[in-house]
């Protein structure tokens, strides 16, 4: 966002703000709880199809972080029709960071708030958030804000929800907007055991980042690694985040309340998919053994894995590939 185009919008925001405490009063106030003392302040916002932000006063006794605020949306919208960026989680995280740079400034002097009154920055489907709480409690609020872009949905959507969660952790967008962010993907599967349907659309999930090398670097092809000392830092080798989110996924595979046919076809793709990029490395991912340790322990006629200690390479994936 350039910096004139920048400038001109935090005024436009900031004049909507200043308008929407002017105007604010507890009789007609649109927001959570009943009229009294304000408890807690949102500045919502949404990018996908329009863009708007909506800021909210919250006068419950007990304000949560529980996305309660998205009912009140309509009433105090605010539409940016003339932002304009290639990307929308581009614009998630800048219209984001504007919000927050905004609402650390906001002057609530005017209002009647209770003591322990905060401010949250919030995105309409939880993809970004900022509290004035203290961050200690921050963990908590980031997994209850991840609940609560589920709240209402079906079973199908929750499974999509969560699998968009995952999704977010793999791309590291995640982990640029919240600083608890490497609790999502257990979070996120744990929410998913609890879904009809959410096995087959996690190994979808994992198929769609397997073609991918796990690792950030490598080490010589005519390397030894009898030669090696690990703890060396001369090769630059980084695991990626979809690495550890496939990894996860896969581990939680490991005991299989149903295995199912279609689970085991998914499973052996799914190696075949993890062979391509490893075969060109020195150092495999572990992607590959995780699957077939899931087809050992849930199904005949596999073999255990023989993994290679130091490149993790699977010596025996050719007894996993699919006929």
């Amino acid at each position: 966002m350039e910096n004139n185009a920048r400038a001109e919008l935090k005024s436009e925001i900031q004049s909507y703000i200043d308008q929407r405490i002017s105007e604010f009063s507890p009789e007609t106030n649109s927001g959570p709880g009943d009229s009294g003392h304000i408890s807690q302040i949102t500045l919502g916002f949404d990018c996908e199809e329009e863009t708007w932000i909506a800021l909210i006063f919250d006068t419950r006794n007990h304000p949560e972080i529980d996305g309660e605020w998205n009912s009140y949306i309509e009433q105090n919208k605010f539409d940016l029709p003339n932002i304009n960026v290639d990307r929308s989680e581009h614009l998630i995280s800048t219209l984001g960071g504007l919000l927050v740079e905004i609402t650390k400034n906001i002057d609530v002097k005017s209002l009647e708030t209770t003591k322990n009154c905060f401010i949250t920055v919030e995105h309409h489907e939880g993809c970004y958030a900022w509290s004035s709480i203290e961050k200690s409690s921050s963990s908590d609020q980031y997994l209850k804000l991840l609940d609560q872009g589920a709240k209402g949905l079906s079973n199908t959507e929750k499974v999509d929800y969560w699998i968009s969660v995952l999704q977010r952790v793999a791309t590291g967008r995640e982990a640029q907007m919240h600083e608890s962010a490497f609790l999502a993907d257990n979070h996120a599967l744990d929410r998913l055991k609890l879904l009809s349907g959410s096995e087959a659309a996690l190994l979808e999930f994992v198929k769609t980042w397997a073609f991918k090398s796990e690792w950030i670097g490598d080490y010589p092809s005519d390397l030894n690694f009898e030669d090696l000392d690990f703890e060396d830092d001369e090769y630059e080798i980084e695991e990626t985040p979809y690495s550890e989110v496939m990894c996860s996924i896969l581990n939680s595979f490991y005991e299989i309340n149903k295995p199912t046919k279609e689970i085991e076809t998914l499973l052996l793709e799914i190696i075949e998919l993890t062979l391509v990029p490893n075969k060109q490395r020195k150092l495999w991912g572990i992607a590959p053994v995780l699957a077939a340790r899931c087809l050992y322990k849930n199904y005949s006629n596999y073999p255990e894995p023989d993994q290679c200690e130091d490149s993790n390479k699977l010596v025996n994936a050719s007894s996993f590939m699919s006929s």
